[in-house]
């Protein structure tokens, strides 16, 4: 048996088996020496959680991602970071996106105006289609054609308690698609938004920005916020344009609610939010039809929102309950009439309780449908146009306490039906290891899946066409495959946590990931006379394939520093090494994803030089990104490039705070492939003056 299939089955067994651990023989390991409830981790994580995010440092910053509960981070047995509260406000960041570039181990790309490529541990693309992003839970990953719209994303910055990325797999808790990583957005309760917030921004290259919010109650327990916002981002440039001008600005105006009810053993959460935009890409459009191309810009307008309804019921100390029901619309139009339509429904619940003095249990199950129309009758066909798909799946996960305080472990299982490859089986057991207060260590194998999605199963993208003597007319198309296959990844991975003083902390992950029929694209140019007809008649000249093939592997280390040196004076350090085989570099390109940078680097400085006057600069530096595309027209490299901002904030009072950011310091450079547009990010200075009552 080849060596990769021996890997696999071997990473299969270590999470199966680890599972069935947990369950059958794990309660006589622990019966010697079983936690009392006063003591146990759970205990301390409810402890965690009533305490404010900004009083907690080092490893005691609460995270819920990894298990779906409320925990410290020196419990979490996954490679996860999070973006607090202050970490938002010293970033000068504007747009959600750009926060990741203070991640470890975070690919982020600037595309354009509007668009990012973001990612972890490789296959960076457009749309990266494995990793999974949610909004308080909310999955916004599309399934049509895998990935994120991150312009649909722009919430109000202020509005964001955390933020928690997790690099590597999460199938057990969140299903499918939770291949490289979670992002998991969560906002604010409207309890802790009271009073009224106003903001004002406004800089260079015609970037504005408003944003008005009041929060308010009613009775005791009711709470409530509303926002608006307002945002307009300037064209970037290109230098290959004659104009200079990349002709992609972006404009969008968004609104939005959140009300909390806080009960004694319940908390209700109602919101919802919708967004209009409009987005300029260079470029035009082809008429497959009638092979008519209309150059010039396209204006696309993207309208979206969603409802969401989350109710969280206590049953007793040790069990818990929550059931999240939410639906999504998106509508997309660009010219010609061109049309998406999407709907999306989504029902989830869980239950947590503690079976005995060593096992704490968690299960659940959840159902998606999702229903579009594609009306597109130019360059992009759907077959069929109109689909209605389900998915639906349950998981169980038992945490285990080995030794009271020190040893852990944990075994789960998903099992999900989805409408492309049917039932798959997402087992994980992970290990750890908490020797003191100081120090922790952790351990996991996981097998995840990522399921083809809408446009990989159904899509025929004619991109260009020609009549030839006959007459007949041939094509260059990108074409999908009925017949694809999930893609498989089995995870290795380590981590250790410490502190090395009380305000210096310590994070390492290390990481080996083997993929298997992994969906990617192959080019076939035809010879007469042997040229395959197409459905919409005439015939492909030449094609791009979706199919599955070996994925090869990547493997590396992630390292996180934080150390307080004063009160005044705060740094962060972070390091990424990513290595990968030929394999992996043969099967990644630009439609699916190319190779991740052997380096990345990243660092932030703060410094309150008074009680009301602070600066703060941060950089990022990416390594040599390698571009494959199987055609050969955009083979190449991204060269390397860094990213420096600088900002001073000024507060003369407790209601009012004054701005000043200077961004892209470093000059003009390009982020993405050509492939995707030649638009490059540019210094940009601008002044943002904000209240609050």
């Amino acid at each position: 048996m080849p060596n990769h299939l021996n890997l696999k089955k071997t990473g299969w067994l270590l999470a199966g088996w680890t599972f069935c651990f947990v369950l059958a023989i794990g309660p006589v390991l622990a019966a010697d020496d079983p936690p009392t409830q006063e003591n146990s981790s759970s205990q301390e994580s409810k402890d965690l959680t009533q305490m404010s995010l900004e009083s907690l440092t080092g490893l005691n910053v609460v995270v819920t991602s990894s298990a779906k509960k409320a925990e410290s981070l020196r419990d979490a047995t996954s490679a996860i970071f999070v973006i607090t509260q202050d970490d938002i406000r010293q970033s000068g960041a504007r747009h959600l996106a750009d926060l990741f570039r203070m991640v470890p181990g975070m690919l982020v790309s600037r595309v354009d105006a509007s668009q990012w490529t973001v990612t972890a541990r490789g296959f960076n693309s457009l749309y990266n289609n494995k990793m999974l992003v949610l909004m308080d839970g909310r999955s916004v990953y599309q399934s049509t054609f895998g990935g994120v719209n991150w312009d649909e994303l722009d919430i109000p910055m202020e509005d964001i308690d955390r933020i928690e990325v997790i690099r590597g797999p999460g199938g057990v808790l969140w299903g499918s698609n939770a291949v490289n990583g979670i992002v998991n957005i969560i906002t604010k309760d409207s309890k802790i938004t009271q009073g009224f917030y106003a903001t004002s921004l406004t800089g260079s290259n015609n970037n504005n920005l408003g944003e008005l919010r009041w929060g308010g109650k009613i009775g005791d327990d009711l709470f409530y916020r509303v926002y608006a916002k307002t945002q307009n981002q300037g064209a970037f440039e290109d230098l290959d344009s004659p104009a200079g001008s990349g002709e992609d600005n972006w404009t969008s105006q968004q609104a939005g609610f959140r009300a909390d009810l806080h009960g004694e053993k319940d908390v209700l959460t109602f919101q919802g939010d919708y967004q209009i935009g409009n987005s300029y890409l260079p470029g035009g459009d082809f008429n497959a039809a009638t092979l008519q191309v209309f150059p010039g810009v396209d204006d696309t307008i993207d309208r979206d929102g969603h409802l969401l309804a989350n109710w969280v019921h206590t049953l007793s100390d040790n069990s818990e309950l929550e059931l999240k029901v939410y639906y999504d619309v998106v509508r997309i139009q660009v010219p010609s009439d061109q049309n998406t339509a999407l709907d999306t429904f989504d029902a989830e619940f869980q239950h947590r309780f503690l079976l005995n003095d060593w096992n704490e249990v968690t299960w659940g199950g959840d159902f998606r449908n999702v229903s579009d129309n594609y009306n597109t009758p130019m360059s992009s066909y759907y077959f069929p146009e109109q689909a209605s798909l389900n998915t639906y799946g349950g998981f169980l996960q038992d945490k285990l306490t080995l030794s009271q305080n020190r040893f852990f472990l944990t075994g789960g299982v998903k099992l999900e039906n989805n409408p492309y490859t049917g039932d798959e089986w997402q087992p994980s057991g992970r290990l750890l290891f908490t020797p003191d207060s100081t120090n922790s260590f952790w351990a996991a194998v996981s097998r995840t899946v990522r399921v083809p999605s809408r446009s990989e199963e159904s899509v025929a993208f004619f991109e260009q066409g020609f009549v030839a003597p006959g007459p007949t007319t041939l094509y260059a198309a990108l074409v999908g495959n009925r017949n694809l296959l999930p893609e498989d990844v089995v995870a290795y991975e380590l981590g250790f946590r410490t502190n090395l003083a009380p305000k210096t902390s310590l994070d390492l992950a290390v990481f080996y990931d083997r993929y298997y029929q992994v969906i990617t694209t192959g080019f076939t140019q035809y010879i007469y006379p042997n040229f395959p007809p197409t459905p919409i008649g005439g015939f492909y000249a030449a094609k791009s394939d979706a199919f599955n093939a070996d994925g090869g592997a990547v493997y590396g280390a992630e390292l996180s520093l934080k150390w307080d040196i004063f009160d005044s004076l705060k740094v962060s350090f972070a390091y990424t090494y990513n290595g990968y085989d030929q394999v992996l570099n043969s099967v990644s390109n630009i439609f699916n994803g190319n190779p991740p940078p052997h380096n990345m680097v990243d660092g932030k400085l703060t410094w309150n030089t008074t009680s009301n006057l602070q600066f703060n600069t941060s950089f990022y530096w990416v390594d040599t990104t390698t571009i494959n595309d199987p055609t050969g027209q955009f083979n190449g490299v991204v060269e390397p490039y860094d990213v420096w901002d600088l900002g001073v904030t000024w507060k003369p009072s407790t209601q009012w705070e004054i701005s000043v950011w200077g961004q892209d310091l470093e000059g003009v450079h390009t982020e993405a492939s050509s492939f995707l547009n030649g638009s490059r990010p540019a210094p940009a200075v601008y002044g943002q003056l904000t209240v609050r009552y």
